[in-house]
């Protein structure tokens, strides 16, 4: 098609165009919906990104008031432990936010013409949700929210208590429900204060329940012994 038949084409089009708006087949917006429609998208938008950072800091939050990086320490089983309780609650919902900004990100695109990449704002949602969310964690901001999440170790494969005393192979400690446990150490070597043994310090460590009485964990991995 030559330049002559594209322009003559969109001569046509522009005319059938008015023709149809002078009939009031087609009705024009008028600017000021427009200009609403783009500050309510914009809106969400930030909305949006507030929500990702707050759920970021919940995370933060859950994190750190239990200390469950700490079970990364204790290798491939420890792993476990620090995966199987994360708050997934908080993270879907920063995921659902990051879905819905892109989703608005895309409405406003409709209206700016050439504007920024959307498949590069998610990367730079999720990299400014992470930074502004650490922030408020940082403030506090998921320490006064508290949040919902109660997830705990698994005690089938993890305990974490306060020491009460200790004594040949075994370890007495607390856990986080208020229950005695006796905790059967790896070793053959009982635990002394040069260890880092010390009562009302915390112990963490991996292993099995016992299968008769679950208030006696079998350790194959220990961390010892920290204030928390």
């Amino acid at each position: 098609m030559s330049n002559v038949d594209r322009d003559q084409e969109k001569k046509d089009i522009k005319t059938r165009v008015m023709a149809d708006i002078k009939s009031k087949k087609v009705r024009m917006r008028s600017r000021l919906v427009f200009v609403v429609e783009k500050l309510g998208l914009e809106g969400a938008l930030f909305l949006m990104v507030i929500s990702g950072a707050v759920f970021v800091s919940l995370i933060f939050y859950f994190i750190t008031s239990t200390r469950l990086e700490k079970f990364l320490g204790l290798g491939m089983p420890g792993a476990k432990v620090f995966f199987a309780t994360l708050p997934y609650d908080y993270i879907i919902f920063f995921i659902l936010a990051l879905a819905l900004a892109v989703y608005f990100a895309n409405r406003i695109e409709l209206f700016c013409g050439k504007c920024e990449r959307t498949d590069t704002f998610a990367v730079w949602f999720f990299l400014g949700a992470l930074a502004l969310g650490i922030f408020f964690g940082v403030m506090g901001v998921g320490s006064f929210l508290g949040g919902w999440s109660h997830n705990k170790i698994p005690h089938n494969a993890a305990i974490h208590g306060k020491i009460k005393n200790f004594m040949d192979n075994e370890v007495t400690v607390v856990d986080e429900e208020g229950d005695v446990i006796q905790v059967f150490l790896p070793s053959t070597k009982a635990p002394t204060k040069t260890d880092g043994y010390m009562t009302d310090k915390f112990l963490r460590a991996v292993g099995t329940r016992d299968k008769t009485n679950p208030f006696i964990f079998h350790a194959e991995k220990v961390q010892c012994c920290e204030d928390d």
